[in-house]
């Protein structure tokens, strides 16, 4: 049987990226603080689906190897999304019901974001979800959102929590990924891997162009911000690029040029979303200089890589899956005190309240719920690594474990 290594092992370095990420995905939904990260920040959601392909490949393209092993990890992955998926669910209707509330006793409220709307309904009821639905379309709606479907392009609307697309996406991408290692040799998945990432890419550009427009300079729409629709083509691009990634020979460590070459990137994923203002079309290259940050970074050398594993970042790091799932809910309770415009201390407040409510959902809510489902499968010896072909050579070379 088939026996997985520990899913705790991470890259500093990107884990501390991560909760980068996370915050400034906040920004990109959060209107008290301003600036062409923030207007630009949906992007970094690609940021998350390429290290998160990387680190599933380092961790466990070797190990999954049989059908024990391919239940164990879709089990694992379950639980490390679904508890704090469905927990911020139930934080979003608790949001959505107190300004239903409040409305309906004379509290005049900032108008809803036409999002959030459509996600929750925005006339009469409680908060189930489609604007318009009938009864049979919102249970149809609601039980799709907890089977993980609504970010798989069969609704023509955000669900409830509506950043949990991407969960949706990743839980499924997960389920390709681990089919792949159950049924195709080591030596064979990378053409299967291009495959997928150049397949995935080619939608959610073609669907940037010609379903949103976004490279007219007078669209109002901005290219890759796709979620419901076409976001599992996100997805797809990225996990199996961080796979692909994952494959390359590791960034020589004491190599002179790393740290120039680190910051070089960091400089050039801050530069081109800056340019997005003048040319929509630079969002397109901001997803490949993400990535190539995530390889140059991924051995834990180098200055860039040593400032990502701080331990402030480590901490936000640690807690950036609960920022992005409970980041919208708070921000529905917020606006009943504070409206969003731009507002630098209304800003630091809820940013500070926000890592508060992540530091406690990922004490007492991932943490147990994650352990609870490992211990339901036994953790045992992982058998020796296989060996991962490195791209564009011939001889295999070994991976070194994780950090």
């Amino acid at each position: 049987m088939t026996l997985l290594k520990r899913d705790s092992e991470r890259v500093a370095s990107l884990e501390g990226l991560r909760g980068l990420a996370a915050l400034a995905v906040v920004f990109f939904h959060v209107r008290y603080l301003t600036g062409f990260i923030g207007s630009n920040a949906h992007l970094f959601v690609d940021l998350f689906f390429v290290i998160s392909g990387f680190v599933m490949a380092r961790a466990y393209e070797t190990t999954l190897v049989d059908r024990a092993g391919f239940a164990t990890f879709v089990w694992r992955r379950f639980g490390r999304l679904y508890p704090l998926f469905l927990f911020s669910t139930l934080v979003f209707v608790l949001a959505r019901v107190l300004q239903k509330g409040l409305m309906a006793h004379g509290v005049d409220l900032p108008l809803l974001d036409a999002d959030v709307a459509q996600a929750t309904g925005a006339i009469g009821g409680l908060p189930l979800p489609g604007m318009q639905s009938s009864l049979a379309e919102k249970i149809t709606e609601t039980t799709g959102y907890l089977l993980l479907l609504h970010g798989l392009g069969l609704f023509n609307h955000d669900i409830l929590n509506f950043p949990s697309w991407s969960i949706s996406t990743e839980f499924y991408t997960y389920l390709i990924f681990g089919l792949i290692c159950l049924t195709v040799p080591v030596a064979r998945r990378v053409p299967l891997y291009l495959a997928l990432a150049i397949g995935g890419a080619v939608v959610a550009v073609g669907a940037s162009i010609y379903s949103l427009d976004c490279l007219d300079p007078k669209a109002v729409t901005v290219c890759l911000d796709l979620g419901y629709d076409y976001g599992m083509s996100r997805c797809l691009a990225g996990f199996f690029a961080g796979c692909l990634l994952a494959r390359l020979p590791r960034p020589a460590t004491v190599h002179p040029a790393l740290g120039a070459i680190q910051a070089g990137l960091l400089v050039a994923v801050i530069g081109t979303m800056a340019l997005i203002s003048r040319s929509p079309a630079w969002s397109l290259v901001v997803p490949l200089v993400m990535g190539a940050l995530v390889y140059t970074v991924s051995a834990d050398q180098g200055p860039v890589a040593r400032f990502f594993s701080t331990r402030p970042l480590q901490f936000l790091g640690e807690i950036s899956y609960s920022v992005y799932l409970l980041h919208v809910p708070l921000v529905m309770m917020f606006d009943i005190v504070i409206p969003r415009r731009p507002n630098p201390t209304a800003g630091v407040v809820f940013m500070l309240l926000l890592v508060v409510l992540a530091r406690l959902s990922y004490l007492y809510v991932e943490t147990p719920s994650r352990e609870w489902f490992r211990r339901r499968f036994r953790v045992l010896p992982a058998p020796p690594p296989a060996r991962l072909e490195a791209v564009g050579t011939t001889a295999p070379t070994s991976r070194p474990p994780l950090h």
